[in-house]
């Protein structure tokens, strides 16, 4: 069943207010009984849908090696798998700190899954003190992420990890 939401990523609003009421729905969405993949990917479509984003997705930390894992995601298909220390999404992983590519052309050994993304934003994704994987996001418009980005959905991470239960 599709949760209506009371708002449109078109919607003329600055994107802190947009912040705003997508942590109110993120709220009231988690659903405690349905584990950590089934929020995941409504924080994912919220996020989607809500920011307006090309690409919005979870890469998980696969134990055995690092490599890190396609997750839920909307938005183009995606690359499935992205070793330890590459592209935006490794180097977060390596650095377990958000990275923030104004212009991805710039970036040294930037993996384009897509050529047609400008800018990303790679946040860290924690169960308790351990990275398990990254928040992926990408933009069609060149430096589409600021500080103000990280900030906002790092509340959004926070309350997904008590779902964790595992990859």
């Amino acid at each position: 069943m599709a949760h209506d939401l009371p708002y449109d990523g078109n919607k003329p609003l600055h994107r802190a207010q947009r912040y705003l009421e997508l942590r109110r729905d993120w709220e009231a969405l988690q659903d405690e009984g349905a584990g950590w993949l089934a929020n995941a990917s409504n924080l994912v479509a919220l996020l989607h849908r809500g920011l307006g984003f090309w690409w919005t997705g979870f890469y998980l930390l696969r134990p055995n090696d690092g490599t890190l894992v396609l997750g839920p995601f909307q938005g183009p298909v995606a690359c499935t798998l992205i070793p330890r220390g590459k592209g935006v999404c490794g180097a977060c992983v390596e650095r377990s700190e958000p990275i923030l590519v104004p212009d991805v052309d710039q970036f040294p050994g930037h993996i384009a899954c897509s050529s047609q993304s400008r800018s990303e934003l790679v946040l860290p994704l924690y169960a308790g003190p351990q990275l398990v994987g990254v928040l992926d996001l990408d933009s069609l418009d060149l430096d589409d992420f600021g500080p103000e980005d990280i900030q906002a959905l790092q509340p959004f991470l926070a309350s997904l990890q008590r779902h964790w239960t595992g990859f």
